[in-house]
């Protein structure tokens, strides 16, 4: 399902260069210049954000073989990254448990680490395997001294930690099935070809240069030109966000020959076009793909603040599809990486420190962020809501996708023709037969409050074990559907998933509770009730909710029934 999430992004990509046009955010917002020069802030910062929130601290093929290490410190937290004996990442607070003192220092290869302070002696799965001269020293549980461990998740080809050993937070609920986009990288099999680390200026300053296209061909008018584009459209999971310039064209791989998309199928559509622009992981990772030598490859930023309000540091990973071995390639990608460096210290970085300096001075109240500038505007939004929420409320935000993904028994998208979606998906996937629904009768619909009419249409199909729904919306009357797709915007995409509860209202006090609210109600003539809740903040999408009535569930096993040994004749049915 993520290849077609990432296929709606491009056809919406591709339909706004066709217009000329990009998504605009409503208004111009003004972020106070304190926010980026106020050291009690900062300080605040690292504490709810970087010591809360899961970072992204290692590539998988930076620590690739088992015994691989690294050792870094991550907002003040001494971290070790280990690969072990099974495979899977750990890590661990580099603290010795007898004194503090760090137990491994760089990175390379090791299956255990000696202190160099008093010799103890630690497994790199973290265990205290011996304690130095322990006759004299006394008798201690060496199971209760082991390294302290940090929740640890390992996706897509990147290690998320939490700097918090008593953490419950969930990584699978706070990447908003982000991760599953990322995955089409590839990132688990690349190779780590290069990496440094830059100095920056304060690390807001410096992310929002990652969420901004607009500068482009100002700032980088020597190194990408003053031809280069400026517009992007956002797109976001939560936190997280994925910015694009709308383009009908995608450049293939090894040459400078253009794909045409506008005339492809597209089933056809590259991998590469799927994936172009910059995909940034909240609060501190941007990745963008390059092509030095003519081979595949990514540039991986990771941020961190500094020990001052006015410093950051980024480390660049450069990763590559696989690791080369002919010169001409590898002399290319060294080329494409100190191209980098110039970019991002001599230019964005260099202007950044710059800006900093300039409004330590006090006299410049606001910052602006235009209409052009919404991936800012998100990332400020989102900033200032983390590090006033509390523990309770950040779990809140962020639930196990367990709780959230009950059964899932339907996937829907909001389209422009029911019947023109539910034909492309069959000829794509198979999926069908649909039974076409239009002008559903309601009894009542409510949205945010309001009492609305709600005309639409759907067709219901089943692809393998889930159906899918396609819905379309009868005039430009507010609805759930039109909270994500504004009426007018030409804009279509996933809305909901649809899971059954065992009471409507309970499960929609519980999930309001999950900063999730309901966005609306409706009850069909036929007296079923179903519920839209807001999920977009934290999933991108809608959830729906019903109680399974006998109703229901008999046409759900309707739909599945017609698809079983089914010879993909008269995918259409009224």
């Amino acid at each position: 399902m993520s290849r077609t999430e990432l296929v709606e992004m491009t056809r919406s990509l591709v339909s706004h260069a066709q217009a000329g046009t990009i998504e605009q955010a409503p208004d111009v917002v003004r972020v106070p210049a304190r926010e980026y020069t106020d050291p009690e802030l900062f300080e605040l910062e690292k504490r709810q954000i970087f010591r809360r929130l899961p970072l992204m601290l290692a590539p998988s093929c930076e620590i690739a073989k088992p015994g691989d290490y690294k050792a870094m410190d991550v907002a003040g937290v001494p971290v070790l990254l280990t690969r072990k004996k099974d495979g899977t990442a750990g890590a661990y607070l580099n603290m010795c448990s007898h004194r503090g003192n760090p137990v491994a220092h760089g990175s390379g290869s090791a299956n255990r680490f000696v202190c160099g302070y008093h010799g103890w002696t630690f497994a790199n799965d973290g265990k205290l395997l011996g304690v130095a001269s322990p006759q004299d020293f006394g008798a201690i549980n060496k199971a209760e001294h082991c390294l302290k461990a940090f929740p640890v998740l390992e996706r897509a080809g990147l290690i998320w930690v939490i700097l918090d050993p008593q953490s419950t937070l969930s990584i699978e609920g706070y990447l908003c099935g982000y991760d599953a986009l990322l995955d089409h990288f590839g990132f688990a099999d690349w190779h780590l070809f290069d990496q440094r680390t830059l100095s920056g200026p304060n690390w807001k300053t410096a992310y929002d240069g990652y969420l901004d296209f607009y500068h482009l061909p100002v700032l980088h008018a020597k190194t990408f030109g003053a031809d280069f584009y400026n517009r992007a459209n956002f797109f976001s999971w939560g936190p997280h966000q994925r910015l694009s310039t709308p383009s009908l064209t995608s450049t293939k791989v090894g040459s400078d020959e253009q794909d045409s998309l506008a005339d492809m199928d597209e089933a056809d559509w590259p991998l590469e076009a799927l994936m172009q622009g910059v995909w940034t992981i909240y609060p501190h990772i941007s990745i963008a793909s390059f092509y030095g030598g003519n081979t595949r490859g990514a540039m991986i930023s990771q941020l961190l603040p500094g020990r001052t309000v006015d410093e950051s540091f980024t480390t660049q990973f450069y990763v590559l599809e696989r690791e080369p071995t002919d010169p001409e390639v590898i002399e290319g990608a060294n080329q494409q990486f100190a191209f980098l460096e110039t970019v991002v210290k001599d230019e964005d970085y260099a202007t950044g420190k710059r800006q900093h300096a300039a409004l330590i001075s006090g006299l410049m109240p606001d910052v602006l962020f235009g209409r052009n500038e919404g991936g800012g505007q998100e990332f400020h939004r989102w900033t200032r809501r983390l590090v006033a929420a509390s523990d309770d409320e950040l779990h809140a935000m962020f639930p196990p996708a367990e709780l959230l993904l009950l059964p899932v028994r339907q996937i829907a998208y909001f389209v422009a023709d029911i019947e023109q979606a539910a034909l492309a998906h069959h000829a794509a996937f198979g999926s069908g037969p649909y039974f076409l629904g239009r002008h559903i009768p309601l009894a009542w619909s409510e949205h945010r409050g309001a009492r609305v009419t709600h005309d639409h249409s759907s067709a219901y199909g089943q692809w393998g074990d889930v159906m899918i729904e396609f819905v379309q919306q009868h005039g430009d009357d507010a609805s759930a559907f039109h909270d994500l797709y504004p009426a007018g915007s030409g804009r279509y995409g996933q809305h909901h998933i649809a899971v059954f509860v065992d009471g409507l209202d309970r499960a929609i006090a519980d999930f309001a509770a999950r900063d999730m609210p309901l966005a609306q109600i409706s009850e069909t003539v036929t007296g079923t009730r179903y519920a839209f809740v807001d999920a977009s903040a934290t999933l991108g999408h809608m959830i729906e909710l019903y109680e399974p009535s006998r109703a229901l569930t008999g046409f759900y096993k309707t739909v599945a029934a017609a698809a079983q040994d089914w010879d993909g004749r008269d995918p259409i049915r009224e």
